[in-house]
């Protein structure tokens, strides 16, 4: 028995198309086509960040900071979450993505990495259950 399909009209262009009913239940089904699906992503994730001649403005704040241009993979961290406050005291260079993800996880997590917690006493557990 073939997959039953509903009439839809395509967010994006506006066309009719017809999705299975299944999709359009998950809440998928919204778009005709890969096409005008990838045209709403790119909307939806418009930068919030300011930008100055091409470049975000955060980048060159920090650069201003430091007296010199940023290197290659330093990442620049709002301390606030904000990204358009763009004070130099809410800005902060660290050496890497990781180091900043380190930072942001520390701050949004209070007392460091959970997971790694999380790991540690699993571990510890493990060790407990299986000495005899």
């Amino acid at each position: 028995m073939p997959p039953k399909r509903v009439e839809r009209t395509c967010e994006w262009c506006g066309e009719t198309f017809w999705p299975r009913l299944a999709e359009v239940k998950r809440g998928w089904g919204r778009f005709c086509s890969l096409s005008c699906r990838s045209h709403i992503r790119k909307e939806d994730q418009a930068s919030e960040y300011v930008y100055v001649d091409g470049v975000r403005e955060h980048r060159l704040v920090a650069a201003q900071m430091l007296g010199r241009p940023l290197r290659s993979g330093e990442v620049v961290h709002h301390r606030n979450g904000d990204v358009r406050d763009n004070r130099p005291e809410n800005l902060e260079v660290l050496e890497s993505h990781a180091e900043h993800m380190r930072k942001y996880h520390q701050d949004s997590h209070k007392g460091g990495n959970t997971t790694l917690r999380k790991l540690r006493r699993l571990r510890r557990i493990r060790r407990e259950l299986y000495e005899y």
